[in-house]
């Protein structure tokens, strides 16, 4: 089976993994291609269509966000997503939901704190899903090379945690 995982947003990531049986395989895993789009970027949906295409999923699982409520970080300072960043965002997703609909893949939606808490994933510590991922699945290594490829490492993981509860799909 080959499943389309995607950590939605403009700073996510794409990743096709080959499960079968015991074996999991990255066959891909990039950022999410973007355009530009006046003073700003959104999802390049040619470009994942063309990804979809080159790989011909089976499947799809996307992390089933939402706009970021104003929290207090580590610093106490808070931190959110203002108005235009939360409908650019929402945009976002929605165009790669669409795109996958239109390919037939159906997504499954999977809330982030499900995958994170089966692998023991606290907050939004990027660098552990880095680690995390890079540690279980040896052909993501290629993949994650640097510290901004956490969106890779995100889309990987959620591949893992389907892998690992087979009934998903």
């Amino acid at each position: 089976m080959r499943l389309l995982c995607i950590d939605p947003g403009l700073s996510g990531g794409i990743a096709v993994l080959l499960i079968e049986g015991g074996r999991r395989e990255v066959l891909h895993a990039c950022d999410i291609p973007t355009r530009p789009d006046g003073s700003n970027r959104q999802v390049d949906v040619v470009a994942v269509c063309t990804l979809i295409e080159k790989f011909n999923p089976d499947g799809a699982v996307i992390e089933n966000v939402g706009a970021m409520p104003s929290i207090p970080g580590p610093d106490g300072e808070r931190r959110s997503m203002g108005a235009a960043s939360s409908f650019r965002f929402g945009f976002a997703v929605g165009q790669i939901r669409a795109v996958c609909e239109c390919y037939g893949l159906d997504p499954k939606l999977i809330v982030p704190r499900v995958w994170k808490n089966h692998f023991g994933l606290k907050g939004s510590q990027k660098g552990q899903s880095r680690d995390t991922a890079r540690r279980l699945c040896p052909s993501a290594l290629p993949f994650l090379t640097l510290k901004m490829h956490h969106g890779r490492a995100e889309a990987i993981l959620m591949g893992l945690y389907v892998a690992d509860k087979r009934g998903m799909l």
